[in-house]
């Protein structure tokens, strides 16, 4: 056996290598359950709070149908999750002993309700809430979310501390429920293993010239290097073309009928601009979603 047709049966060996593991990548990320969410910045609504010791402000929220009572303040946040992979959830994949729902800890909660839902099909609503004084949940219920399908979820707080999340188990998640952002890791691994593929093959072509010139000492017959690239440059292209249609993107992104309403989307870069750090960082970040000047 040849110098050549040793480097064409490593560079083929390659090729194949690549087109095998870009296989894997896509048939592990597609038919899959994947339930994400994202959570706000909570951006204040009113405050209460006096600069002057001349006068008194209040703020009062009164909910439909219930009294009105005065609280220091009001601030918005909102969560929205989606189903982001190719397998429907059904009501039934919802575990029974730890149902979904949405928990926000650490701060009085007024209000939790629905601002938007993919489609008014999946039937998506919230029961079972309860309050306290310092926690608050909202069961999620629907008779399915498709792929792409979910809602946005308004919370009304008092004050700007504690946090909101999505909780619950999904039969066929056995890595449960997670935030979009989390996702990162894994997409670049992918990336990764794609670009080394991708890099091997380059490597292989790039390296033929060379050790043709160091066997022979001379580039006598060099136009026999054409044929090993000819073998390599059908299983490159393919590799490509696989490549770039399965390849993982950073985090996955929400459909625009879960967009915020356009209101919160203002005061959001309002006080996004307010709290900007000391270097012009932005503090407010929605992930998946373009902040908007209003």
């Amino acid at each position: 056996m040849g110098i050549l047709d040793a480097l064409g049966i490593v560079g083929g060996l390659a090729s194949i290598a690549g087109v095998i593991y870009a296989v894997y990548i896509a048939r592990k990320t597609q038919r899959v359950k994947l339930l994400l969410y994202a959570d706000s910045f909570p951006v204040a609504l009113a405050s209460a709070v006096s600069p002057e010791d001349d006068y008194e402000l209040a703020v009062i929220f009164r909910p439909k149908g219930g009294h009105e009572e005065r609280i220091e303040s009001a601030h918005v946040r909102f969560l929205r999750f989606a189903n982001l992979g190719r397998e429907p959830i059904l009501r039934n994949d919802i575990a029974p002993s730890n149902p979904l729902r949405i928990e926000v800890t650490d701060v009085r909660t007024l209000d939790i309700s629905l601002t938007a839902v993919s489609r008014t099909v999946c039937r998506v609503e919230l029961t079972n809430q309860t309050y306290s004084e310092g926690n608050a949940s909202a069961q999620i219920s629907f008779d399915f979310i498709d792929y792409k399908d979910g809602a946005v979820v308004k919370v009304l707080t008092v004050g700007r501390k504690g946090s909101a999340k999505l909780c619950g188990d999904i039969i066929g998640m056995p890595d449960g429920i997670r935030r979009a952002d989390q996702l990162r890791p894994k997409a670049l691994l992918g990336k990764i293993g794609c670009g080394l593929a991708a890099l091997f093959e380059l490597a292989s072509v790039a390296s033929v010239p060379l050790i043709f010139y160091w066997v022979t000492g001379a580039w006598t017959h060099a136009w026999l290097l054409i044929l090993p690239f000819v073998a390599l440059f059908a299983p490159a292209i393919m590799i490509v073309i696989i490549a770039s249609t399965i390849w993982p993107e950073a985090a996955p992104p929400f459909p625009e009928s879960l967009e915020l309403p356009v209101w919160a989307r203002r005061l959001a870069f309002r006080e996004s601009r307010m709290h900007d750090g000391p270097r012009g960082e932005v503090l407010f970040e929605f992930p998946g979603s373009d902040k908007e000047e209003g």
